[in-house]
């Protein structure tokens, strides 16, 4: 057990002519046990929901936002089983409440002193001021456990930044009176703090995206009501050859007036990508995804703006909504979600097997009766974004009546994604 106060464990030594197996080289660490943190007795953990065992506490001075981490394994070569296996990472503002940022798998070191270490994950700029590493498992039956040394980047230099401004509307949720989107899902507390769309089998991240996390639901509020966030929507940039190749994928945030923001709530949507043209396409998950209808692009930290709201020739086959003040937003109503990764399941419609009928899908989600509700909660089957599932009552809360709305009245069409 070890509390540092530090970015990293800092191993000492004395360079000399004779000595390679030091950490006085570049990213190389040395093998001595001295230069490596070692637990054998369990101790009580710092997030009380965890079980009395091994860990280390990283104390800053302050709020960083955490991006890639780099680490070096326990390294000394009679005991390269102490390193460190699986390990559960943890976050924190004030030390109490802790966030989850996944189990983890450590490689083992090669107990060298030519050992540079593994890139472990991104922390994706989460901000906090306390980050944990629990040790769940190690490489033997030893009953210690040990690490090197751990490097994390609080600059966020990464793979190259491209910012893109993208503007879109859900109609599922937004409100031509208002020219905003409801945000009863933040209200009520229920958008989650980890984007929802790695359980789902037709949203499948690229590259680096995947397993986005806000800090705390303050994210979702802001200081701008306009400003303040619906849900989260899945970004892809597509290759400007082929648009069915995904070059990166990354979950972001959507405010209420159509802004897709970074994981800060307010910041212009980042992605990790070479400079150079892509289509762009914005899903959701009970939404029709939908593609630019031309390549943007895109040069190393310059903005693109991309406003999917005002003009449907924007978009791939004209696939818009039309409001009633004239502009344009995403079909909503995709009840089953695309929750089967297959094109059947890239439609809205009433009519057709339970499999691909998104009415026999709302209809599921309340046991298959027309006059019960299912209030607070965060589901695909909430077609109008308030929080609750119900076919009766007024049209401002009724989801069926909503999903009516979205097919024009007509019960027996058929809405498709077209890309």
């Amino acid at each position: 057990m070890q509390k540092l106060t530090t970015f990293a464990l800092i191993v000492v030594c004395l360079c000399s002519a004779y000595s390679v197996d030091a950490q006085c080289y570049l990213d190389r660490h040395n093998t001595s046990q001295e230069s490596h943190w070692s637990s054998c007795s369990p101790s009580p953990n710092p997030n009380p929901a965890n079980n009395n065992g091994h860990w280390i506490l990283y104390e800053f001075d302050q709020d960083y936002p955490l991006y890639q981490l780099h680490y070096w394994n326990y390294n000394h070569p009679s005991d390269l089983d102490m390193g460190i296996q699986s390990v559960q990472i943890e976050v924190s503002e004030d030390g109490l409440s802790w966030l989850d940022m996944g189990t983890h798998t450590f490689d083992q070191a090669d107990g060298s002193g030519f050992y540079e270490g593994a890139d472990g994950p991104n922390l994706g700029g989460i901000q906090a001021r306390y980050l944990l590493l629990t040790a769940l498992s190690n490489y033997g039956d030893n009953q210690c456990y040990g690490l090197g040394e751990l490097r994390i980047d609080v600059e966020g230099v990464q793979a190259p930044q491209l910012l893109v401004d993208i503007k879109v509307k859900l109609s599922g949720t937004y409100n031509p009176t208002t020219g905003l989107m409801q945000d009863q899902l933040r209200v009520k507390g229920l958008i989650p703090l980890q984007e929802p769309y790695a359980s789902k089998a037709s949203f499948i991240h690229t590259e680096s995206g995947g397993g986005e996390q806000v800090s705390s639901t303050t994210v979702f509020d802001n200081d701008l009501d306009e400003d303040d966030i619906v849900d989260w929507v899945f970004v892809e940039l597509r290759n400007s050859d082929d648009p069915n190749i995904i070059v990166q994928s990354k979950s972001a945030l959507l405010q209420r007036d159509g802004d897709i923001v970074d994981l800060d709530g307010q910041s212009v949507l980042s992605m990790q990508a070479e400079a150079n043209e892509y289509f762009i396409s914005v899903r959701h998950r009970n939404h029709l995804g939908i593609m630019t209808a031309q390549e943007y692009s895109i040069l190393l930290n310059e903005v693109i703006s991309v406003d999917l709201t005002d003009n449907p020739s924007n978009v791939f086959g004209n696939q818009l909504f039309e409001f009633s003040d004239g502009s344009f937003g995403m079909y909503g109503a995709n009840v089953n979600g695309e929750n089967a990764s297959i094109a059947a399941n890239k439609h809205v419609r009433m009519t057709g097997p339970a499999s691909i009928n998104d009415f026999a899908a709302l209809l599921l989600a309340l046991d298959g009766d027309e006059i019960s509700f299912v209030q607070d909660i965060y589901n695909d089957a909430d077609i109008n974004m308030d929080g609750n599932i119900r076919m009766t009552g007024p049209a401002s809360i009724n989801d069926f009546a909503r999903m009516l709305l979205i097919l024009g009245g007509d019960e027996i069409a058929l809405l498709s994604q077209n890309y």
